[in-house]
């Protein structure tokens, strides 16, 4: 990184820790132009509470910025700041002060406006959203494993070469593993699971609160979310075990 003065002029990908978070020095009161342009792992960032000021395209470019706190000495955001933060999905203004959020939230461009939370609402939202998240890692059959040792879905293991003018190939039937046990791979599974991923995109688009009195609309639309990805994963997993069903246990290889 550059620092002139108590201004941060440039900002690398190699500053950044592994999780995707970059730590702003304490003496920093300005960020400067240009300083994060190109910046792609950035993902979270704290700004502390003594910068006044985010100059031009002091953001720009970071396409993989999903979270961003703002704190409260803020005075001036420029316009194109926040250029191309394709993925930017929640700003957190660090106050509990209705005042102060909506003096903030007038310094973000318009558009990003709808995107800014006071802290405590913040926090509910992410509470929300792991809560049902975390519904989605208890169905057993979102497991990515949960087909290889499901008895009742069809996987052929043996071929059958006694007769080789008639060779045939037979279904073996796997153990099956109890349902906890799918359920405690899953929360280790989570970039894996198909499922998991698909409600996580589509919570993530889910338009935000932006007082107490929407929270509970919000939080029944995510339990629709995930309710309805859930239910497909279930409906797939029948479907597939009503194909094979009454299939016979032994299949003749067609040459």
């Amino acid at each position: 990184m550059l620092i002139n003065m108590n201004v941060l002029t440039r900002f690398y990908n190699s500053d950044l820790k592994p999780s995707g978070t970059f730590d702003i020095p304490s003496n920093i009161d300005t960020v400067g132009n240009g300083m994060y342009i190109g910046c792609t792992k950035l993902r979270t960032l704290i700004v502390p509470n003594n910068v006044i000021k985010i100059g031009l395209w002091g953001f720009s470019g970071c396409r993989n910025l999903r979270t961003l706190t703002l704190p409260t000495s803020l005075i001036y955001i420029s316009n194109n700041a926040f250029t191309n933060c394709e993925s930017l999905e929640v700003i957190i203004i660090d106050s509990k002060k209705p005042e102060e959020i909506e003096r903030i939230k007038a310094l973000l461009p318009k558009d990003l406006q709808n995107k800014a939370l006071g802290i405590e609402l913040a926090h509910e939202v992410f509470r929300l959203r792991k809560l049902q998240l975390d519904e989605v890692t208890k169905v057993p059959s979102s497991n990515p494993f949960f087909r290889f040792f499901d008895r009742n879905l069809r996987h052929i293991a043996k071929v059958n070469t006694e007769n080789d003018a008639n060779p045939s190939l037979e279904k073996k039937e796997y153990p099956k593993l109890k349902d906890k046990v799918y359920k405690d791979i899953n929360r280790f599974l989570l970039n894996k699971n198909p499922n998991y991923q698909k409600a996580k995109v589509l919570i993530r688009h889910e338009p935000l609160p932006h007082n107490q009195s929407e929270l509970e609309p919000y939080a029944i639309n995510l339990k629709k979310i995930t309710t309805n990805c859930n239910t497909r994963v279930n409906q797939k997993k029948m479907k597939t075990t009503t194909c094979f069903e009454h299939e016979p246990d032994t299949q003749h290889i067609l040459r």
